[in-house]
């Protein structure tokens, strides 16, 4: 059987499947480069690096709210013959500026809704900047997967750096001193359910450095915490787990105490 010249052979539906999977995952790993690229790159640390692409609500925007909001616009305007495209690029800009909706109006929530547009555009265009082609092995799979694939690599890597650093531990402190700390330091805590646990932490800061602490259960989500005095914190315990009191240092110099008190429910 012949085919006639001006006829195009359809492409086979796993690779018009595979290509449009690609496009979303292109987009969603454009954007979300770009947005690195423009507030964490800049900073040139590879600690900072890890902590923010481990930050799973970013993943969650663009992979997630991103390519759900994309896929729907397709399904809206599919039947469009003209201005497809530009009606698609105006809705995706919508969809970045209602993921801001329900901030109060303001000056800010206008900027947030401006701002989430930017980056719609960008999940965008990275949709149709790297498509997928028979002989083209590495760019549609540039921003889909190997970026993503590294980005998530660094996000595992844990680069904190110490130097000298001598801790002890009772059943109700931790003590440590350092020459020099930037990144993180994990102290598990156990606790049981009711259990109301009362820390405080004490810096030891010979040079300014930055530092801070905060508490993630062991499905490594934040937990509240309530002030209770001047220096220190309380919390309940929702069930019987480990708790880790993460305390993190920017170039810290000196050292740290970290106590609590655990009173169980009667």
């Amino acid at each position: 059987m012949f085919m006639n010249a001006g006829m195009k052979m359809e492409k086979p539906r796993w690779d018009r499947y595979s290509a449009y999977v690609l496009s979303k995952l292109s987009g969603a790993g454009f954007s979300l480069f770009v947005f690195f690229a423009m507030f964490v790159l800049t900073k040139l640390d590879m600690y900072t690096y890890s902590e923010q692409f481990a930050n799973a609500a970013y993943w969650k925007v663009f992979f997630g709210y991103g390519i759900a909001c994309s896929v729907i616009i397709d399904l809206i305007t599919i039947k469009l013959r003209r201005l497809k495209v530009l009606l698609r690029i105006l809705l995706h800009a919508i969809a970045g500026n209602l993921f801001f909706l329900g901030m109060e109006v303001s000056m800010s929530s206008l900027l947030f809704g401006m701002f989430g547009s930017f980056f719609a555009l960008f999940f965008f265009w990275g949709t149709y900047a790297f498509p997928f082609k028979r002989g083209r092995k590495f760019a549609p799979y540039l921003f889909s997967l190997v970026i993503p694939s590294v980005l998530l690599l660094i996000a595992n890597i844990d680069f904190t750096t110490k130097s000298n650093w001598v801790e002890k531990r009772t059943a109700n402190t931790y003590t440590a001193a350092f020459d020099y700390f930037h990144g993180k330091h994990e102290i598990p805590i156990h606790v049981n359910r009711g259990d109301k646990i009362t820390l405080s932490i004490h810096i030891r800061n010979k040079n300014g450095g930055g530092y801070g602490f905060h508490i993630k259960d062991e499905r490594g989500n934040h937990v509240g915490m309530e002030p209770d005095g001047d220096n220190s914190v309380k919390l309940h315990a929702q069930k019987s787990e480990i708790y880790d009191v993460t305390v993190t240092g920017a170039k810290l110099q000196g050292g740290f105490t970290l106590a609590w008190r655990i009173d169980s429910r009667p």
